[in-house]
């Protein structure tokens, strides 16, 4: 039988051989692993360094299962989601603390910007969309479409469209282009296709209207929007009849920021993480350089106009050069809260910040105030600086006070 002496000289020896396989591990040389994959409408790449390629590929899953966590809940697009629920319902109970934090931090903000951001502006952007809806049809409905006849049967399921698009308060027009089914009242426009022997698809384009009657529409929609109109009291969270909430402002980056918290809670030092141009960064490469970030000419994709050199912090784009409402690119999907329409102030903001979180929410609010207005604004925050490419001239450029540290 082993004396106490000699189990403890085992254990000791033990311990020595752990410390040096630990030793040698830890000096492995960093090796760098980037994994892609396709969220929220875009790319997401989380870029890191590791000196073991399982434990490598374990902790950017579960990052990427972080991200997945929070897009459930705050997806406006997923019905069963929270923030569905609360739209639907115009309240929600014992909401997760995620939701919670975005709404505050948004109602925070929208405070600070005087309104720039808000996260009721989805009325107005619903408004712009392209609403499109499927309609049952009998055996006579496409007949009477092809013969240009809009009879009451017609007249009925155009009215039993939930939500209404619009009234029509005349005898429609009916007009055939090959497979496609115009319906012209006035100024309103339907434009029908055909889905299958039973359902036609009904599409209404808001941005074709004259400027008068939309913003008769604008008008009727602005007193749903404010941020100010929200109550977070008693564990739950309420919004008056006829409002609706996106987070697509704010979401994106708190969902890079808390990827990131899982790389930084799992030993990681050397990341980056770029989900479609929101950007967030830990410490730099291995080697002491930057993680180097590049703003793209909004008119030549193959050119960055200015490179950013960024050590621990985050950086957003806004701009409405990718994504319009409109066929013809002339409807970009920022609007402005207090308006209703699009922005033409400038190509796109940039934020640089400590978190993607804020850097996300003042990119949409500085595009929205325009290069005057925005630095404004930026020069009054703490360790935010930002970066606004001209509308007109993208080489046009103005930078807030402290960011030329930051430019190669």
């Amino acid at each position: 039988m082993k004396t106490n002496k000699e189990i403890l000289i085992g254990l000791i020896s033990l311990l020595i051989i752990f410390l040096i396989v630990g030793t040698y591990l830890s000096n492995e040389p960093l090796q760098r692993f980037e994994v892609t994959q396709d969220k929220m409408d875009t790319y997401v790449t989380i870029t890191m360094y590791h000196n073991d390629e399982d434990k490598a590929n374990e902790i950017i899953n579960l990052a990427f299962d972080r991200m997945d966590e929070i897009i459930e809940l705050a997806s406006r697009y997923n019905p069963d989601s929270e923030l569905s629920q609360l739209n639907t319902n115009g309240i929600i109970k014992d909401p997760s603390d995620e939701l919670v934090y975005m709404i505050e931090e948004s109602i925070n903000y929208w405070d600070i910007t005087d309104g720039a951001f808000d996260i009721t502006i989805l009325p107005l952007l619903e408004l712009w969309n392209d609403d499109k809806e499927l309609l049952a049809i009998n055996s006579s409905f496409e007949e009477d479409l092809n013969k240009g006849n809009f009879n009451d049967s017609l007249r009925e399921k155009f009215s039993g469209i939930q939500p209404p698009i619009y009234a029509l308060n005349e005898t429609p027009i009916v007009e055939v282009d090959e497979e496609v089914w115009t319906i012209s009242s006035s100024w309103q426009q339907y434009y029908i296709t055909k889905v299958d022997e039973k359902n036609l698809l009904i599409s209404t384009k808001f941005y074709y209207l004259p400027y008068d009657t939309q913003q008769e529409y604008i008008n009727q929609t602005l007193p749903f929007i404010g941020s100010d109109k929200i109550v977070i009291n008693n564990n739950e969270i309420t919004i008056e009849s006829g409002m609706s909430i996106t987070l697509d402002g704010i979401a994106k980056g708190y969902i890079v920021d808390e990827a990131m918290k899982v790389l930084k809670n799992n030993g990681i030092e050397n990341a980056m993480i770029d989900a479609g141009g929101d950007i967030a960064t830990l410490g730099t490469k291995p080697d002491g350089e930057k993680w180097v970030v590049g703003l793209r000419n909004p008119n030549d994709k193959s050119e960055s106009i200015v490179e950013i050199q960024l050590e621990n912090q985050a950086i957003t784009t806004s701009g409405n050069y990718e994504r319009y409402f409109d066929e013809d690119a002339n409807v970009g999907h920022i609007m402005d809260p207090q308006t209703g329409r699009s922005v033409y102030k400038c190509s796109s903001a940039s934020i640089i910040t400590k978190n993607c979180t804020v850097a996300d929410i003042l990119s949409t609010a500085v595009f929205v105030c325009g290069p005057e207005k925005g630095i404004e604004l930026v020069e009054e925050l703490q360790d935010v600086e930002s970066i606004i490419i001209g509308y007109e001239n993208p080489k046009e450029i103005t930078y807030s006070s402290g960011v030329n540290s930051s430019i190669i």
